[in-house]
């Protein structure tokens, strides 16, 4: 099976969750036998050297490049008919809605488009814009590029539930193929490394609170927000605390038990540091994969149900939930604080909870089998 993966953004910078989803499905799908992939894309990745690499940005490299533009580049297009030609593409699987519009000519190809529509971008660009204009024309795109498509893809019950509500399709025509993680590499870990590994910190005889998150996705800037004027309450009820932020958040504060650092090359290697996650999400949409990179690590999670929304995890068994940042919030973390027996049963549950459904090898494979639907 020859599939044309297109996407109109970077996917080489693995720290954002959309970047992320199209590596590791594209990663595990290359497991599969008689499975070729062929990627147009802006950037190579240096460590998928097995799958086929093309660029349609060579002619206006020197434009201040946005992906939204694709939808009017006739060079995309020109480069996709010469892939589709010369490999004899069985299947085409575009991420998110960005330039869709050059694909609708290539219906005549009878090639299955399958659109990932990762979030529902509508309700994400409600969240982070009040230009009505720009909310309505993501919406027109959107519904475009899902009417258009062969089939869609969504990570969530939720989402799939209101992209068909907002566009009224045939729920059929919808798929969930939910993030996950990499199990292999996101590992939890024993008491004695866990000690070995806050000594090399000098963090000891510290309870650690964690979250990480990209700052320029506001939903995490306004997180590590939420975390500074948490901070002190915290700090009340846990003396021994330390929060540790990645993801550079530029925020200013002046406690001596926060750190702060920028993103990591080796996340998966230093979140086990932490006693417990916390997740003070309040917008968004799509499915948090920090959540699953936290119960891969073994670490006990506080969320709000936001920050979980979409992931089949259950409150009081696979995490701890809250409807709001409120003192629920701040109790729950104090009661894993006071209850190590809780936050071993929760880390050993969670983990079994991704290992079941959220590895992303696993999740390869049903797309493989949902692609063999619309490929004979």
């Amino acid at each position: 099976m020859n599939i044309l993966f297109l996407t109109s953004f970077s996917i080489s910078d693995l720290k954002t969750g959309r970047a992320t989803r199209i590596y590791q499905l594209i990663k595990n799908l290359l497991y599969i036998k008689n499975v070729s992939i062929y990627l147009l894309t802006p950037e190579k990745l240096p460590d998928l050297n097995c799958i086929s690499y093309f660029s349609h940005r060579d002619i206006i490299k020197r434009l201040n490049y946005i992906s939204i533009i694709d939808d009017f580049n006739p060079f995309r297009i020109q480069k996709i008919l010469e892939i589709i030609k010369k490999y004899d593409i069985d299947l085409i699987q575009n991420e998110y809605f960005y330039g869709f519009l050059n694909l609708i000519p290539l219906k005549c190809y009878k090639i299955p488009i399958i659109i990932d529509d990762y979030d529902v971008p509508y309700l994400f660009a409600k969240e982070i814009s009040r230009n009505i204009l720009i909310q309505k024309y993501i919406l027109w795109l959107d519904k475009l590029a899902v009417t258009h498509s062969s089939h869609v893809l969504t990570v969530s019950q939720i989402d799939k539930a209101n992209i068909n509500k907002f566009y009224n399709i045939n729920p059929n025509k919808i798929s969930v193929i939910p993030n996950g993680t990499d199990v292999r590499k996101f590992k939890n870990i024993n008491a004695n490394e866990k000690l070995i590994l806050k000594q090399k910190f000098g963090l000891e005889n510290k309870f650690i609170l964690i979250f990480h998150g990209a700052p320029f996705h506001k939903p995490n800037r306004d997180a590590f927000k939420t975390i500074i004027l948490l901070a002190p309450k915290l700090k009340q009820k846990i003396q021994n605390l330390q929060i540790i932020l990645i993801g550079n958040p530029y925020i200013d504060y002046n406690f001596d038990y926060i750190q702060s650092f920028p993103p990591l090359e080796d996340l998966a290697s230093f979140l086990p540091i932490a006693d417990v996650a916390i997740v003070p999400i309040t917008k968004g949409s799509g499915t948090r994969l920090k959540i699953f990179e936290y119960l891969a690590s073994g670490i006990p999670i506080v969320s709000t149900k936001k920050g979980a929304e979409g992931i089949q995890v259950e409150n009081d068994k696979h995490i701890l939930l809250s409807d709001n940042i409120d003192q629920d919030f701040i109790n729950n973390i104090v009661l894993l604080y006071k209850n190590e027996e809780k936050r071993k049963n929760l880390a050993i549950k969670g983990r079994k909870l991704v290992e079941e459904i959220y590895d992303w090898r696993k999740i390869s494979q049903e797309l493989y089998k949902l692609y063999q639907r619309f490929v004979r």
